[in-house]
């Protein structure tokens, strides 16, 4: 797998999971799983993240990760994926999810599809989200896959969750949302 620390436009059509994927849950293992599948058609499967967890950056709060950056990379890796950025989010927390998807999806990731959470949120202020992403992304012809929730127990699997499990010590319970295959 080849990792980048920055953007580094890849020599093919590419498929893109979006997210921070801190714990790389049940929930983010099948979003990294359907774009490691679109290989078959021809496109490099890749993650975009962040070196650091976006809410902490945005909200001036320490927030535990679940994975360490180096476990998030061993765990993508073991899924399938081809090539990861991990960008700095201070990078990109001032663009408009206008430009993040002109500047980062379509010109330099060369994306022709990209995966997300349904709770996926982008651009300053966290003002894009999914139905943006696809209103944006459908002007460049790139097709856009969300991901509705997976649920555990009837709530839906988040790595805010985990965390809350953690801290209350239920072990058994964050485990079961974290399971790997």
């Amino acid at each position: 797998m080849e990792i980048y620390y920055n953007l580094e436009k890849p020599e093919t059509d590419t498929a893109v999971a979006l997210g921070f994927f801190d714990g790389v849950h049940i929930a983010h293992q099948r979003i990294i799983e359907k774009t490691v599948k679109c290989a078959e058609l021809g496109f490099k499967p890749c993650v975009l993240t962040f070196l650091q967890n976006p809410k902490s950056i945005v909200k001036n709060i320490k927030l535990d990760l679940i994975t360490t950056n180096e476990k998030k990379l061993e765990i993508i890796k073991n899924i399938g994926i081809q090539a990861i950025y991990m960008l700095d989010f201070n990078s990109v927390r001032d663009m408009s999810p206008e430009d993040f998807i002109i500047n980062i999806i379509h010109n330099s990731l060369n994306a022709k599809v990209v995966f997300c959470g349904f709770n996926y949120r982008f651009g300053k202020f966290g003002k894009g989200n999914a139905d943006t992403l696809r209103n944006i992304c459908q002007s460049f012809n790139i097709e856009v896959f969300v991901e509705p929730p997976v649920l555990y127990a009837d709530q839906p699997i988040s790595s805010t969750r985990i965390r809350s499990a953690l801290r209350e010590k239920n072990f058994e319970l964050a485990n079961r949302m974290l399971i790997r295959k």
